[in-house]
């Protein structure tokens, strides 16, 4: 606001999906936004942000993760003892997550302690923590045999390593899914109430609707299989085009919009 009344030139650079529940970005208060892509350019709009203020830049932040060539970690399947044959699952958990809607990550926890059960002696399941979030809020929900059959990881060092080694990842509203898809991982978005999910996965054929246990491990299983699992991966690229644009080089496109606007400032 100070930005625009002294006539700078202010830009808004998007950090977040647009939740249509909740918008974080509306009203604008700078001259223009810098949205990753067309579907957030649609949502914004239709919350009420005037079309010629939205630019499509793209994430600066996943330039370096689509250039590169990470590949599964040896060093740590051994520190987490993880089996070559053994499935690995793992959860995106996010900070404040819980408070937000309690009821949805007991059913979470629920489902991931459900899947950990069945999946004994085939695979892991493996919560990562959020960097500014303890264990605390789950392990007050399992049993001492509960963690037997799951893995917590709080390193933020070891996230892409994990993203890499998974075979499936999954959360409840975590962009940390964008990155596994930029990884090539396939994705399962966990949902237990009739609200729309964030991403909405299943809107585009891109996942199934997952509604509980029994539904979370039949799709585990079917994405096992590497043909499924490929198959799914093609499928949800569509809805990654779609959310982020100038894949790559978004830090470049945003210096060259900025430059322009400037330049027509002038």
């Amino acid at each position: 606001l100070c930005a625009r009344q002294a006539g700078v030139p202010s830009f808004t650079l998007q950090h977040g999906l647009v939740i249509d529940s909740a918008p974080a970005f509306v009203p604008l208060h700078s001259d223009f936004f810098l949205a990753w892509g067309e579907r957030s350019r649609q949502q914004l709009i239709a919350l009420g942000m005037e079309a010629g203020r939205i630019l499509l830049s793209g994430c600066p932040g996943f330039d370096a993760l689509f250039n590169s060539e990470l590949r599964p970690s040896d060093s740590l399947r051994r520190k987490l003892n993880f089996k070559n044959n053994e499935v690995i699952v793992t959860f995106l958990s996010q900070t404040h997550g819980h408070e937000i809607s309690g009821q949805i990550h007991k059913r979470a926890i629920a489902a991931l302690i459900g899947l950990a059960h069945r999946l004994e002696g085939t695979g892991k399941v493996v919560i990562k923590l959020h960097p500014n979030e303890s264990d605390g809020f789950y392990r007050r929900y399992f049993r001492r045999s509960d963690l037997k059959s799951l893995t917590f990881i709080s390193n933020q060092a070891e996230y892409l390593d994990l993203l890499s080694t998974s075979n499936i990842v999954c959360s409840l509203f975590s962009t940390g899914l964008l990155e596994a898809l930029i990884l090539g991982k396939p994705v399962i978005e966990l949902w237990f109430d009739d609200s729309k999910p964030l991403l909405d996965l299943p809107s585009i054929g891109g996942a199934k609707a997952i509604r509980d246990v029994r539904e979370l491990y039949e799709e585990v299983l079917r994405l096992s299989a590497p043909a499924a699992a490929a198959n799914m991966v093609k499928t949800q690229q569509r809805m990654l085009d779609d959310v982020l644009s100038h894949q790559r080089k978004a830090a470049n496109t945003i210096v060259e919009l900025i430059g322009k606007k400037l330049e027509v400032r002038r």
